[in-house]
């Protein structure tokens, strides 16, 4: 299971940066991945944060019990916030 999920890091950060490009430009997207510069730092951003958050998040209890708090965030906080969101643009 460690070499599945070392296989398909370089593919998830990828996509997380290109998400995260695309949520903070919207219409400009385009633009912003002809700037090598700029997607390179969001691939950076991205690949560097886990790696860090590993370093300093040892115990396996710790991250069980941060991804839970994060999991209840995720379930309860953002469906609500993104139906607001939809309807506004509606």
């Amino acid at each position: 299971p460690a070499l599945d999920v070392l296989s398909v890091y370089p593919l998830n950060v990828m996509v997380l940066a290109n998400n995260l490009m695309a949520a903070c430009y919207k219409e400009n997207i385009d633009k912003a991945e002809e700037d090598r510069l700029l997607v390179s730092i969001f691939r950076l951003v991205c690949a560097v944060l886990p790696i860090l958050a590993g370093l300093f998040l040892n115990s396996l209890k710790d991250i069980v019990t941060y991804s839970g708090y994060l999991s209840i965030l995720i379930s309860l906080a953002f469906p609500p916030c993104l139906n607001i969101l939809s309807q506004k643009m509606c």
